[in-house]
């Protein structure tokens, strides 16, 4: 049976949402309980935190590991950053726009 595009980037979306959610979490905790973030008891979570994200690169084919600077340099888009296209830049604030990102072909660009 073949999954759909549009079916596997809702799989990614509900991933990253729980993922951002998460994440929110642990930080929250980490600051209460006054834990430094490069303790050895946060490791755990940033090995799984980047398998994961390598999974649902290979997903839906993202070849630049552009979900990991999404979610670590972008902060899940509540620090967006420009990325594209050299005549094709946008904002990168959203999922919809990282997966225009990421089926972006910047060879048929003009």
């Amino acid at each position: 049976m073949e999954i759909s595009i549009d079916e596997k980037w809702l799989f990614v979306s509900r991933c990253l949402q729980d993922m951002q959610k998460q994440n929110d979490r642990l930080m929250d905790a980490i600051e209460g309980l006054m834990i430094s973030p490069e303790s050895p008891l946060i490791e755990p979570m940033g090995f799984v935190e980047d398998r994961l994200l390598q999974a649902l690169s290979v997903i839906v084919n993202d070849e630049f590991e552009t979900f990991s600077w999404f979610v670590y340099e972008c902060d899940y888009g509540r620090d967006p950053k420009e990325a594209g296209c050299k005549n094709n830049m946008k904002l990168i604030d959203t999922q919809e726009r990282l997966r225009w990102l990421i089926e972006l072909d910047c060879d048929t660009q003009s």
